[in-house]
């Protein structure tokens, strides 16, 4: 059997499309096909065998957005920047299903597009889980040892009393209790 004949027995035609149904790559979803004991993508096959030689730096492109499509009038060889450009433009909504609308999307300083509903979302998201980690891991509350006010963080490293006052107050306090016991002893 000729290789034409071989390629066209893994092919379902539609009205529209040429469905490939011979091996599809598990991670990119584009048909293979061998040819001389070479693994060949399907669709570019089909191109250079139907309409011609692929142009150096060229890519084929599914006008159809099928991968699976090895249909030569759906297929057109384009430059990587042409082909980047239309598969974006044919996404129309993100992955939470808000479409890009202009005043939806923005435009990030990489050009690609990032929906705003999802990135205000996002940034909700953030702040709280910031939130939540600083409240379960922040400092326990202190207070003074007199008057049991509380002492402000700023206050905290090796501090006991909320003010000078209370500090001698302490002070004199500890002194006490110190003599107190040394007499009991």
């Amino acid at each position: 059997m000729d290789v034409e004949a071989r390629f066209l027995d893994k092919v379902i035609k539609t009205s529209g499309c040429w469905l490939w149904t011979g091996t599809i790559g598990r991670l990119n979803g584009y048909g293979t096909f061998s040819v001389r004991q070479k693994k060949v993508y399907a669709h570019r096959w089909a191109y250079e065998h139907f309409v011609g030689p692929i142009p150096e730096g060229y890519q084929v492109d599914h006008l159809c957005r099928v991968r699976d499509c090895v249909n030569p009038t759906h297929l057109e060889a384009v430059t990587q920047e042409e082909n980047l450009r239309r598969q974006a433009a044919a996404v129309t909504h993100c992955h939470e299903g808000h479409e890009y609308t202009e005043k939806n999307t923005r435009v990030t300083s990489y050009g690609t597009r990032r929906c705003r509903t999802c990135s205000t979302k996002q940034g909700s998201l953030r702040a709280a889980e910031k939130k939540r980690i600083r409240r379960e891991t922040r400092a326990p509350d202190l207070a003074c040892l007199i008057c049991r006010t509380p002492i402000p963080m700023t206050k905290r490293l090796d501090t006991k009393y909320c003010s000078p006052p209370c500090a001698r107050s302490g002070k004199t306090q500890a002194e006490r209790e110190r003599r107190q016991a040394a007499r009991l002893a």
